[in-house]
């Protein structure tokens, strides 16, 4: 799939359920990935993400993640330009093994059941720029260990809810 260089967002069930789609690279042009956009494609192996893009699906939607159910995808790096990765995002990605956020100064938010699910999820440095971590956001994955900035102001209900590998959480003044 080529994504023409004329497309800003990438709308609401855009690719959804395409089991075949096995990578993806969104061009610069983009800035905003909507809802359910690639949601329970299977087969998706890799994703390149654009520094352009601000947004990842919605902070409060009832439809799919983004990239919710996008079971063989193993790592995905967030660019520093992102400022929300929405409700969840990818929710039962769970093959997801290693999340990269760029540094950057922008807040960032990470809506409830973002990344829930995601049980082979170890490799995740929360990033300082983080302001709010939505309810159940990292339930149920295999993160070892959470460093907390003090930009954080919200930790939503259950957020690290059944994280059994989790051993060791530093929340900084």
């Amino acid at each position: 799939v080529t994504i023409p260089s004329t497309v800003k967002t990438i709308g609401v069930d855009a690719f959804s359920g395409c089991t075949a789609l096995s990578s993806i690279s969104i061009p610069s042009s983009v800035v905003k990935i909507e809802s359910a956009a690639f949601a329970n494609c299977t087969g998706l192996q890799s994703v390149t993400l654009p520094s352009s893009l601000t947004s990842i699906g919605e902070e409060s939607d009832w439809r799919s993640g983004a990239f919710q159910g996008c079971v063989a995808l193993r790592e995905i790096t967030i660019p520093a330009s992102v400022a929300i990765i929405g409700k969840s995002s990818f929710e039962g990605c769970t093959g997801l093994q290693k999340v990269t956020f760029s540094s950057g100064n922008k807040n960032l938010i990470i809506a409830s059941y973002a990344f829930k699910d995601c049980t082979a999820l170890w490799n995740i440095s929360i990033p300082s720029r983080t302001v709010k971590i939505g309810d159940y956001s990292f339930s149920n994955t295999a993160i070892e260990s959470a460093n907390l900035s003090s930009k954080v102001k919200t930790i939503g209900n259950n957020a690290f809810q059944s994280c059994n590998y989790l051993r060791n959480v530093v929340l900084s003044e």
